[in-house]
Parts: C-alpha cells; structure tokens; sequence
C-alpha cells in the first residue's frame, strides 16, 4: 500500500503490520521540496504530519519504504542534501522515481533527462561510498541485479511488461500499468463487463504487444539492450510523442547502466569474482 502517511496512527500501524502488508511513504525530501509540490487541498503542508506517520511506523517496527520524486527542485536542492537528510532521519530503504513526462516537449524531456541522471549518478557513488548493506535503494540494486544476472526488482528493467501489470481506476477501468490511463490505446476495459480472462485474450492487448515489440526494438542497438530491454514503455513513448527517436542519449536509464559498468570493472572484489567464474 502506497500511502503520504499524514493520517496514519497507532491503531492502522497495528493493524496493517498484523495483516503483513507492505507500506511505502511518498516523501519527497526535506520540508522545502516536499512541502511545494504535496500540499493539502486547503493549501497547508503535509511534511510534517508524514514525518509524524513515519515516526509512528519506526515505533511499531515497521518494515517500510519510502518513495521520492526526483523533481527539478531536488535537483536543484542536490544530491548531497537529500542524502544527509536521509541520514538524519535514519531513512534507509527508498526509490528515486523519475517524472512522468506527459505532453512535455522534447527540449524538456532532454533537460530533465541530462538534470536527472546527473543528480542518479551522483547519488550512486554516496550510496557506494557508504558501503553499508542496511542501505537500499531500489533503482541500483535493481540494476546491479541485472549486471549480475538475478531477477530484476523493478518493472522498468525487465523488458516487455504489456499484459503482465493492469492499473485499476475507481471507476473500474482497466489499463496497461496506471501510467497509460489517459493513453486509449492502453485502455484495455473495464472489471465491471470484462473479466481479465477476456482482456488476455482480447485483440487489443495482442495489437499493444505488437506496438511494444516495434517500439522496444529501436532500442536494440544499444549496448545495455540485454539487460533493460527497451527501459520503462512509457518513458520510450513519452520521448516518441515529444518527437524524439529512442538514442542513448535521451534514455533516462543509459547514464546509470554506464556508471555502474565503470564502477564495477573497476572493483577488486568484482574482478576476482569474473576471474573465478572463468576458471572455474
């Protein structure tokens, strides 16, 4: 369950915990860039009632995370200071998701791209640097998974993903993942006259499969292809519809597939372990 946090108590926190369910915390950042972009619809802040809903998950032992979006006021903010302020808060199991481009032109899809993995690759090295496993950040280790051939732990880095994810709105409609809702080529129907029996079968989700595949190849001649293959869908066709081909560098993913290659080949421990692997 994905949750701001600002109404949680004692007597949820009990409960969701007794119930074994998972929670993840929307927090983006300290107060300054979490309070601009979450606000109440009154207009108030939210960072500190969420601060009071995390505190009160730690109190019950809560096993949980915390997901930020990497908006263009973090990354003014920097990835330093986000990193300390994680520290601070003994905040150590999260994700850095990348906007969601819908109607962007290609000059700020390109911007933010350049901005966002910039401020990734940067924090990937503090994260290394750490060196400290109770640390987790799910974007790297889901990419360093990959490097090492162990199932991948986000969507975006395990390739053709139509007809294996469904978004759900209230009213019962059903789409491809709830980034394509406003996307009627991804609306696939709705739980009220279809079952998910009938969408498997059903031509559109075969038509959306061939547009994947069609879309997912122009990215073939990159070299980090075998192990993304083709990246998140909807940051390819939100770079398409902004009127961009799918090149390295455009791809929000490529800089940190290139990073961790530097990283890693240069790892003492990581070339012993090859050298090992051959020899054996």
């Amino acid at each position: 369950m994905q949750t701001n946090a600002t109404l949680l108590t004692h007597e949820w926190a009990s409960y969701l915990k007794e119930h074994n369910f998972n929670i993840g915390v929307s927090l983006d950042g300290p107060p300054e860039v979490h309070n601009k972009h979450r606000r109440l619809a009154t207009g108030g802040d939210t960072f500190t009632a969420a601060m009071r809903g995390i505190k009160i998950l730690k109190e019950h032992n809560f096993q949980f995370g915390i997901l930020t979006v990497v908006t263009p006021d973090l990354i003014d903010l920097g990835p330093h200071a986000l990193f300390d302020f994680y520290r601070k808060e003994d905040i150590k199991n999260f994700g850095l998701l990348s906007l969601r481009h819908t109607n962007a032109s290609l000059d700020e899809f390109v911007l933010y791209k350049q901005q966002y993995e910039k401020f990734m690759t940067s924090f990937l090295r503090l994260w290394l640097e750490v060196d400290d496993t109770s640390w987790r950040l799910r974007e790297f280790e889901s990419k360093l998974d990959a490097f090492f051939g162990l199932p991948h732990r986000l969507c975006k880095d395990g390739g053709p993903c139509v007809g294996n994810f469904f978004g759900i709105e209230p009213d019962g409609s059903i789409s491809h993942c709830d980034k394509f809702t406003n996307d009627s080529r991804f609306v696939l129907g709705n739980v009220l006259e279809h079952s998910f029996e009938d969408i498997r079968k059903s031509e559109k989700l075969s038509e959306l499969k061939k547009l994947e595949r069609e879309i997912r190849q122009q990215c073939g001649k990159c070299r980090w292809f075998h192990l993304c293959g083709g990246g998140c869908l909807f940051d390819s066709i939100s770079l398409l519809n902004a009127g961009s081909t799918l090149v390295n560098n455009e791809c929000l993913e490529f800089a940190l597939y290139e990073e961790l290659s530097k990283i890693l080949s240069r790892s003492k421990p990581v070339l012993e372990a090859i050298k090992e692997e051959i020899e054996r």
